[in-house]
This record gives C-alpha cells, sequence and structure tokens, in this order.
C-alpha cells in the first residue's frame, strides 16, 4: 500500500487492526509514519519497529499480536502478487 509514498500520515482510533498493519508496511519499507489518535495530545512520528510496538502494546495488546498475523498474511500475498504481475511499459502520452 505505501510504495509510492515517502510517508505516512494515519489516524489511529485504539483498536483498528488495518491501521496498524498499514504502519507496518511503511516501516518494513524504511519509510516514517505520522501517527495521530485519540489518547494523544500531539501527532507521534513513528520511525522503527520497536517504538511503535511498544505505543500498541501500551493501549492494546491484543491488537498488535492480530495486527502482527496479518502483517504477515498480507506480506505473504504481496509476494505472490508481485511474482505473477506483469510490469507493463506504457507512454500514456501516445494515443
Amino acid at each position: 500500500m505505501g510504495a509510492g509514498c515517502e510517508m505516512g500520515f494515519m489516524l489511529w482510533d485504539g483498536k483498528s487492526i488495518g491501521t496498524i498493519v498499514n504502519v507496518l508496511d511503511l516501516l518494513e519499507q524504511g519509510k516514517n509514519c505520522w501517527l495521530a489518535w485519540s489518547q494523544l495530545s500531539e501527532v507521534a512520528v513513528v520511525a522503527n519497529f520497536d517504538e511503535f510496538k511498544t505505543l500498541v502494546e501500551e493501549v492494546s495488546p491484543e491488537s498488535w499480536t492480530q495486527a502482527l498475523d496479518r502483517f504477515e498474511r498480507f506480506k505473504r500475498k504481496k509476494g505472490r502478487q508481485s511474482q505473477s504481475t506483469l510490469e507493463l511499459d506504457i507512454d500514456w502520452g501516445k494515443q
């Protein structure tokens, strides 16, 4: 999901597994993520896995466990898609 960006900005309700997975995807690509959620009075910049894990586990340890499982499934699916997808070189300027 984050392949086309330089960094991410996520709004997190403190429960959503999908948001956690998206942040993990960005971190794995070496990208930072701005994270805003209701328990913080400011926006946090998440720059590494351990920092993010600590933050999520303080709020919702069960969400962290579920998100790691979903992220592993996401990575496996993403790997299969990239192996089966053909890249096309299309020049959209020429009609």
